[in-house]
């Protein structure tokens, strides 16, 4: 099946990343990748083998708003372009281009964090159950189904994660994902 979500390993724990378009999940996945030496899954969609919810690597190139350039900076710029999409200013760059490490094996998803972009100042994290879990993976498929039962089977054990906040502090956000992340690896 094929999820718009970003995905991003961190010490072999996959981490998928849904959201609505410019909810930040590019920005989020590159800066794991750039700032906390994760490795770079898929970037906007994501492929998952709904039998044994492996993720597999897709290289496609990465769309992030002009106001996260700076994580891109020291890209020449003949290895990016600038295209407007959906009234948006994005910087496309293929990541075979930047300083990070793919990920060239399918892995197992440990984490999915549903990023809602909605205006809030402070950041909220908060699991989710189950339930909620599959209709927010649902309103998220690109290609495929999976029934209720299967998809409580399949991801048995992935964490689940509501976020709420504003883009002004997705830096943030990305550290406190991350911080989540670490905290399960100890």
């Amino acid at each position: 099946m094929a999820v718009h979500a970003s995905a991003f390993s961190f010490k072999n724990r996959g981490c998928l990343l849904i959201g609505e378009p410019n909810s930040g999940k590019s920005t989020i996945l590159l800066s794991a990748c750039m700032k906390h030496k994760s490795s770079f899954v898929s970037d906007d969609v994501s492929v998952i083998n709904q039998d044994n919810r492996l993720i597999y690597p897709f290289y496609r190139p990465v769309g992030i708003r002009s106001g996260s350039f700076s994580l891109i900076s020291d890209i020449p710029e003949e290895n990016y372009k600038v295209v407007e999409i959906d009234d948006v200013r994005k910087i496309m760059v293929s990541p075979s281009v930047l300083p990070i490490e793919l990920k060239k094996e399918p892995l197992r998803i440990d984490f999915v964090f549903f990023l809602n972009s909605r205006g809030c100042e402070r950041i909220n994290i908060d699991q989710c159950n189950s339930k909620e879990s599959y209709k927010r993976f649902m309103r998220n498929m690109h290609v495929g189904s999976i029934y209720e039962s299967d998809f409580t089977s399949v991801f048995n054990n992935t964490k689940f994660y509501t976020s709420s906040y504003s883009l002004n502090v997705i830096d943030k956000l990305t550290e406190e994902i991350m911080q989540i992340i670490k905290n399960e690896n100890k």
